[in-house]
């Protein structure tokens, strides 16, 4: 048995396989686990989401003045999380990748022959 898991799936494939060697060790009923397998894994969101506006810059989604507006917004998410308001640090994410999907011109990486224009207003997802 192997077991794949892709996205949030990175929290639960490496679960399940401990639970089933755990299993194995007390001669339970879960048996035969040959591996564990992830794909583009999203095991802590936080740590990820923070360095989204570095990577698309990286990846010149970005310029520099976008950049700096995204790196804002991550910052006041960093403040909710230190505060614990994760609601409110969820809503600044979601606000963080919908601006750089609208500043990178509106592509569709899950399908990019769906294509919307170049938003003309950007300043207003920075404030």
């Amino acid at each position: 048995m192997f077991i794949f898991g892709e996205s949030y799936a990175g929290k639960y494939a490496p679960a399940i396989a401990q639970k089933i060697k755990m299993e194995q060790g007390d001669r339970g009923f879960l048996t035969g686990l040959k591996g564990v397998a992830i794909g583009d894994g999203f095991t802590h969101p936080y740590d990820i989401l923070s360095q989204v506006g570095e990577f698309a810059f990286n990846l010149g989604l970005l310029d520099y003045q976008e950049r700096a507006g995204i790196e804002r917004l991550i910052m006041n998410a960093t403040n909710q999380r230190n505060r614990r308001r994760y609601n409110d640090m969820h809503d600044t994410f979601d606000r963080v990748i919908e601006t750089i999907a609208d500043v990178a011109g509106g592509i569709n990486v899950y399908d990019i022959t769906s294509y919307t224009p170049y938003p003309t207003q950007l300043l207003q997802y920075y404030i």
